[in-house]
C-alpha cells in the first residue's frame, strides 16, 4: 500500500535541500518512489511531502537521504507526518512540468 510522507521543517534550509537535491538528479529517483514535493514555508524551512509505494521503500532511502543532509550542512529530516494513500490521480500532461 502507498504511504503518504509529509516533513514540516521550519529550520530548513533551501540550500541544503538544493545541493542534496542535485546529487539525487544526478543519480535518479530512489526505488519505489511515485512522487515528491518540496514548498517554502510562510516565515521560513521547508514543507516536503513524498509518496512512496511502500514503507520499507521510504524507510531505506530515508537512512541514506539523512546522511547525505547532515554531510551538506542540514540537521536531517524532521519525523514525518505518515498517512496510508487512499487514491491518486495524475495529470499525464502536467506531471514534469516543474
Amino acid at each position: 500500500m502507498a504511504v503518504l510522507y509529509m516533513y514540516e521543517t521550519p529550520n530548513a534550509s533551501i540550500d541544503v535541500y538544493d545541493r542534496v537535491s542535485e546529487q539525487i538528479a544526478d543519480e535518479g529517483l530512489a526505488d519505489g518512489v511515485v512522487a515528491h514535493v518540496a514548498c517554502r514555508r510562510e516565515g521560513g524551512g521547508m514543507l516536503v511531502i513524498e509518496v512512496w509505494e511502500t514503507e520499507e521503500a521510504h524507510d531505506e532511502f530515508d537512512a541514506v537521504l539523512n546522511e547525505r543532509i547532515r554531510r551538506a550542512g542540514g540537521a536531517g529530516r524532521a519525523e514525518p507526518r505518515k498517512l496510508p494513500v487512499h487514491n491518486m490521480m495524475f495529470a499525464e500532461e502536467t506531471a514534469s512540468i516543474y
